[in-house]
């Protein structure tokens, strides 16, 4: 009698701990629940009517990216609706007043519409949208944003990286140098070239001032560092700390447990030549 009376009692106790368990996941998901309803409540005033302003459009301005997945994934919330200006949601998010990284890249994952134009013609974010369509190594969407009046001369300062903007602190250059997109890097040379521009410009990670050929050369990469002195990358200039494109290299290689050891440059993916 006893045995089974213990048998029971663990039993219970087991039993409880697997319900405490299943609320305590259920908390996250009904707090996003919560976030919902109340991005919701206002949805019937007057304001919210003539502004045209939905659920999905607050949940991009407040960065709540939970509550988007659920609204766009779970609700079928449209994706691209607009308010009374010709916003959608993914402006709202990359409006200057309140910028929302995390909630920007989820509704472009979920399929926005980057390219949609509100009605004064403005694009959502336009500088970030190239930017990472360059640490993508996507040339086609560059070459839209290009179309759509967003320049290719674009990169993030060291104030906006350290502030948690969630973009890259260097140039576009730079980022489609370590993208390895050779095609998508000779067509933003080219352009550059085109406006008179030096493809040697820095960046301003860790105050370092690395120029894209230095990357290049970090990188082992002899076809980009090819094209940018096609297009007149100096292969004297230092950074701020006086190191070359070879002190790179060399850097590079040892960082990665390479042999300084080369097999060639010209066409193809190649390694540099010391």
């Amino acid at each position: 009698m006893i045995l089974k009376i213990s048998k029971l009692f663990v039993f219970i106790l087991l039993l409880s701990a697997n319900v405490f368990a299943a609320t305590e996941a259920l908390q996250p998901w009904q707090e996003v629940a919560a976030k919902m309803a109340k991005l919701s409540i206002h949805d019937n005033t007057f304001a919210d009517k003539m502004w045209k302003e939905t659920p999905l459009h607050r949940a991009a301005k407040t960065g709540d990216t939970d509550a988007i997945y659920l609204m766009v994934v779970m609700q079928k919330s449209d994706i691209n609706a607009r308010d009374a200006w010709g916003r959608t949601p993914l402006h709202y998010a990359g409006c200057i007043l309140h910028q929302r990284p995390a909630a920007f890249d989820e509704l472009i994952r979920l399929g926005a519409d980057r390219y949609a134009l509100d009605k004064d013609g403005k694009l959502a974010w336009p500088k970030r949208q190239m930017l990472w369509a360059a640490k993508a190594g996507d040339l086609a969407v560059m070459k839209k944003l290009y179309e759509l009046g967003v320049d290719v001369d674009v990169a993030t300062s060291y104030l906006e990286y350290t502030c948690g903007s969630g973009e890259p602190a260097n140039h576009l250059l730079h980022l489609l140098v370590a993208s390895r997109n050779h095609a998508a890097l000779r067509w933003a040379c080219w352009i550059m070239q085109q406006q008179g521009k030096s493809v040697d410009v820095d960046n301003e990670l860790f105050g370092s001032n690395a120029t894209p050929l230095h990357h290049a050369a970090y990188f082992n990469d002899g076809t980009a560092f090819d094209i940018l002195v096609e297009f007149g990358a100096d292969k004297n200039k230092s950074n701020s700390r006086g190191a070359l494109w070879a002190d790179f290299h060399q850097l590079g290689l040892k960082e990665r447990g390479q042999s300084v050891h080369s097999v060639g440059s010209g066409e193809g993916d190649s390694c540099l030549i010391l």
